[in-house]
């Protein structure tokens, strides 16, 4: 993870949850935080800086499935992996479990639209329908 300080980075903006858990990341692992090149929040802009350097970023890797991230790699870095359990679940009782979830579902609409297969799909049924 050491070899990673040697190239610039760009960053999240500094006030960011984001920022501050890339450089915790490094600090966890008795490393400076990386130091950056740019801080922005512009996947945009962080692509196209990406392709025109030797710069390093952290991304979602859907990012790099789009035409936008067409020649961009992702790194292997196991420590800065960014794994969490996302969903609670609050049972009748008042208990609650934490899980990993796909999708959130917070109201009955919502479930509506997740067995339509999304917002779009319901829609159209709904003014198909009527």
């Amino acid at each position: 993870m050491s070899d990673l300080l040697q190239f610039p980075w760009i960053k999240p903006p500094h006030a960011t949850r984001a920022h501050r858990r890339l450089d915790s990341l490094f600090v966890a692992n008795d490393l400076p935080p990386p130091k950056s090149i740019l801080e922005s929040g512009s996947v945009a802009l962080q692509l196209n800086v990406l392709r025109q350097s030797d710069a390093l970023a952290t991304t979602v890797s859907k990012t790099l499935q789009t035409p936008e991230g067409d020649g961009l790699v992702m790194l292997n870095v196991p420590e800065l992996a960014l794994t969490r359990d996302a969903g609670v679940i609050t049972r009748k009782d008042g208990s609650k479990q934490t899980v990993p979830v796909l999708c959130r579902i917070d109201t009955p609409i919502e479930v509506d639209y997740y067995k339509h297969g999304g917002i779009l799909p319901f829609v159209l049924r709904e003014l198909i329908a009527a």
